[in-house]
């Protein structure tokens, strides 16, 4: 698979923005995945057993990550936000990943604010199934045929302020006016 340019990143947060209303998200982690589902980039070759943010930490997309050669896009505001700070285009991932500029986790159970973070997570899942539901799921658009590159093994800390703060300021443009969808909150 080729290595995705900065017009392909840029493509596959358009999609997520239209499709999941996420600004600024470049893939899904477990397998890093677009919008649509389709892989972006995959790592094949590690055990079974092997834990994915063991597998992911030692990835050549994490190591190109960390070096800041993934070709990513500048950063950019989220849209039709008061604060114009400049925001990272990120990956989601669940709990068992490291968090980081670029990799966005849900919050901790012990974080301050649980409620409003909880709400935003249970937000979040209800409209990935809205989506899927709306739009169905055709199996013949899962078949894909392309060829798959291995990538090479390459090593995490405790996220960093500037990630949590890039966190916080997505869960507060997810429940603000600008950022929330008007049935999110009926929906949980």
């Amino acid at each position: 698979m080729p290595q995705p340019q900065k017009e392909d990143w840029l493509r596959i947060a358009e999609e997520y923005e239209k499709t999941a209303n996420f600004p600024n998200c470049i893939g899904a982690l477990d397998a890093l995945v677009d919008a649509n589902y389709c892989f972006v980039t995959v790592d094949v070759g590690s055990y079974g057993r092997t834990a994915d943010s063991n597998i992911f930490t030692q990835s050549v997309l994490y190591n190109k990550l960390v070096k800041g050669s993934l070709n990513l896009p500048e950063d950019k505001s989220l849209p039709n936000c008061r604060d114009k700070t400049p925001m990272p285009y990120v990956f989601v991932a669940d709990d068992a990943f490291g968090m980081g500029v670029h990799v966005m986790k849900p919050f901790a159970k012990k974080r301050p604010r649980l409620k409003k973070k909880k709400v935003i997570v249970l937000a979040t899942c209800v409209l990935h199934n809205f989506v899927r539901l709306r739009d169905g799921i055709r199996f013949e658009e899962t078949l894909l045929s392309c060829d798959m590159t291995d990538i090479p093994v390459i090593g995490t800390g405790n996220p960093s302020l500037k990630s949590k703060d890039i966190r916080d300021k997505l869960a507060d443009y997810f429940v603000s006016p600008s950022g929330s969808v008007p049935w999110q909150y009926d929906m949980i």
